[in-house]
């Protein structure tokens, strides 16, 4: 094998070399980014429950400070939602 055809043999070597490695970095590079995806859309979800639960604890703390001024006719749904939820909030969490 002359030196032209073995220089030529060890390009051909390096190249196949980095292709297999751009690939394996494309691979993983594909599998950082779906756990990125995955992890924001966790993330919204779990603000839409911290949403919901912030929601009944307004209500709640609106009951609350109706009772202590003796407004009890003015207790809200929430109050009711609030217990009938829990379970299913829970569930959630």
């Amino acid at each position: 094998m002359d030196k032209n055809a073995m220089k030529q043999a060890i390009e051909e070597i390096k190249t196949d070399s980095y292709e297999k490695e751009k690939d394996g970095w494309k691979e993983i590079i594909s599998k950082i980014l779906k756990e990125i995806k995955s992890l924001e859309s966790e993330k919204r979800h779990l603000g839409c429950q911290i949403n919901d639960i912030d929601a009944k604890l307004v209500f709640l703390k609106r009951d609350l400070d109706d009772i202590k001024i003796g407004r009890i006719d003015r207790i809200s749904f929430a109050y009711n939602n609030a217990f009938m939820n829990q379970v299913h909030t829970t569930s959630r969490i």
